[in-house]
């Protein structure tokens, strides 16, 4: 996995840091520069969230934050970060494609997180079946994970949850 040069860090904090202070050029001025100092996926990531976000310019940040996952294949955090991306812009069919990429990374780390926005979509998809079994697999990998637990109980409070039960006869096995 990269590592984030500490140029590159204070660089980007100085860019949080304008951000936060509605200074949005100065600020884009600075992540690019730290993206000069360090072109890895990790601040390709940042850069690509401060341009769908900050900057609301969607091409842009969709560029940098595909360069970051395509830059290191393997690092299970900038895939899950272009995931969530493609959740939060509603575009729930590539989301969802990357979510099912990020269980095939192996870093196992993002597994839980990865199901459990898997868990949200198909809630959105009507699928309660899947959704309450992608609960369960997420729980069953991070039993201390708050959000799907809440998700699971506001799930069990609608009464959805009591129509449909995960697949207990293959506790630890992954099946799409």
């Amino acid at each position: 996995m990269n590592t984030t040069k500490q140029d590159s860090l204070n660089t980007i904090q100085q860019a949080m840091d304008l951000a936060a202070q509605g200074k949005m050029e100065p600020a884009e001025y600075f992540l690019l520069r730290a993206h000069e100092i360090d072109p890895s996926s990790t601040v390709g990531c940042v850069l690509g969230w401060f341009y769908a976000q900050q900057m609301k310019d969607q091409a842009k940040g969709d560029r940098y934050l595909y360069k970051a996952v395509l830059q290191d294949r393997k690092n299970a955090t900038s895939t899950l970060e272009l995931a969530v991306y493609l959740y939060e812009t509603h575009r729930l069919d590539r989301a969802c494609a990357w979510f099912y990429r990020c269980l095939r990374c192996p870093d196992k780390r993002v597994h839980p997180v990865a199901l459990y926005f898997l868990a949200r979509i198909y809630q959105q998809w009507n699928r309660p079946e899947r959704t309450i079994r992608y609960l369960n697999l997420a729980l069953r990998m991070k039993p201390d994970f708050e959000a799907a637990s809440r998700f699971l109980n506001r799930l069990k409070k609608s009464g959805l949850a009591e129509n449909y039960t995960s697949n207990d006869s293959n506790p630890g096995q992954l099946r799409f």
